[in-house]
């Protein structure tokens, strides 16, 4: 996986900002649609917040769904520019301020001050050693009811995880569901690697090959805190369960509970699902703009 600073000149110096990330979530038609079908149904039941954390925020794709849902919002990423284009693009948003990170800690976050903490389609790219001190982080920063919902990779996981439903052939919908993901996934890595990076990225999913659900449950365990909750997804262009959502909380807190680990092969579906009804129930929004006009 590329090393920090190879992430901050992808970032910084590769990767344009020209749509803000949004090609990220052409499998599913748009980011509000991605929003609305997939994020929001496992994270609202954790909202709302008093100060929620994001780390890795980007151009702020997800940032303009959360700040409805908070009382304050911090944004924390290894890129500056992402967040000189945060700052720009909230400015009128009083409650939400950015800070630049080292790629390891969540600088200016007061102790116990965090009730969430999110990052979505950001932390698939870091390795353990990245999860693992921004969980120790974490362990600072989290309220005595504060909670984590993190996405990660879970690539190093698969040859235990997924052995037999990787033999699986899903033959009836591959077709359709690699004209919808299989496109944009291209888009996207051409976008942000070079050439010699492409192959490796294409054959990993630009994925971290070394970190896994168990991995981050054990991480978790060691910086103090404890994992409630892991969702194994499927990702655009497969159905092996490449990444991973965990929950993470302190011992105590109203979220605490044994670990529940459910695998989910048909997370991709919800991005052709969401992908193919776009086009007819989107263009509403922009109707209806046009027609108070």
């Amino acid at each position: 996986m590329a090393t920090i600073a190879e992430n901050r000149t992808t970032w910084d110096v590769t990767y344009t900002w020209d749509t803000g990330g949004e090609e990220w979530s052409e499998p599913w038609g748009s980011t509000a649609t991605q929003w609305s079908a997939t994020i929001a149904p496992r994270l609202l039941p954790l909202l709302p917040a008093g100060l929620l954390l994001e780390i890795a925020p980007g151009a702020g794709r997800w940032t303009g769904f959360l700040v409805d849902h908070c009382d304050q919002y911090i944004g924390i990423d290894l890129s500056e520019r992402s967040i000189a284009r945060c700052r720009e693009r909230f400015r009128d948003q009083g409650k939400a301020r950015f800070a630049v990170t080292d790629g390891w800690s969540l600088p200016t976050v007061a102790e116990r001050s965090v009730d969430l903490c999110f990052s979505f389609d950001s932390l698939v790219h870091a390795d353990p050693d990245v999860l693992a001190s921004y969980v120790r982080e974490l362990a600072r920063v989290l309220s005595d009811d504060g909670i984590a919902f993190i996405h990660h990779s879970n690539r190093g996981g698969l040859n235990s995880e997924t052995r037999v439903r990787d033999r699986v052939s899903w033959r009836v919908d591959q077709a359709r569901r690699w004209t919808i993901g299989h496109a944009g996934l291209s888009r996207a890595i051409r976008s942000v690697t070079s050439p010699s990076m492409r192959q490796r990225a294409w054959r990993t999913g630009w994925r971290s090959e070394t970190m896994s659900a168990a991995a981050f449950e054990q991480m978790t365990a060691e910086a103090g805190l404890r994992c409630v909750g892991q969702e194994l997804i499927s990702w655009t262009g497969t159905h092996r369960l490449i990444d991973c959502i965990s929950l993470a909380t302190r011992p105590g807190s109203r979220w605490d509970r044994p670990n529940l680990i459910v695998r989910n092969h048909a997370f991709v579906d919800e991005a052709v699902s969401a992908g193919l009804r776009a086009p007819v129930f989107e263009t509403f929004a922009s109707f209806a703009r046009e027609r108070r006009t």
